[in-house]
């Protein structure tokens, strides 16, 4: 594996260190922080995009919902999954 060296600063890379497992290295900890935060860009990413989409949808359509109607109808879906799941 292709290593390079890490820039940052002093402070910043004590404050690192002193957060590390025993036995785990400062590149380990960088490679597992990089592993992790990869496919939460991605969704990230591909929320914006969704967003965007969206958008224009409800520009070309004319059609805005705000923001308690939109949590609204997310509660009643919510409610009526719990009460599904309770009669069961």
């Amino acid at each position: 594996m292709k290593t390079a060296p890490l820039r940052v600063e002093q402070s910043v890379r004590n404050g690192i260190e002193s957060a590390l497992r025993k036995g785990e290295t400062l590149s380990e900890f960088v490679e597992n922080a990089a592993v992790q935060a990869a496919p939460r860009r991605r969704s990230e990413q591909e929320f914006l995009a969704r967003d965007r989409v969206s958008l224009k949808r409800a520009q070309k359509g004319g059609e805005y919902f705000s923001a308690n109607d939109a949590l609204e109808a997310m509660q009643a879906r919510r409610d009526a999954r719990v009460l599904n799941s309770a009669s069961l």
